[in-house]
């Protein structure tokens, strides 16, 4: 799967949380206590691609992502 590379890509810069979420769900957030507690909040842009059959399933809020943001 292709967010799996990304994962890996990024594995460095994550914590486990991070990385474990960016790998099965595609999104991810994670808090820099070292730049004053910034949150950083990556969000999965390939939901919304036309293209990606995985809509089918769940077309309106795809992984969960929109509650997860919400949350």
């Amino acid at each position: 799967m292709l967010i799996n590379g990304l994962a890996e890509a990024w594995k460095d810069f994550l914590d486990q949380k991070a990385y474990d979420m960016l790998r099965t769900k595609g999104y991810y957030s994670i808090t820099l206590p070292e730049f004053n507690n910034l949150k950083i909040i990556s969000v999965n842009t390939q939901a919304q691609n036309d293209q990606n059959w995985f809509l089918l399933r769940d077309p309106t809020d795809p992984g969960g992502m929109l509650k997860w943001i919400e949350d």
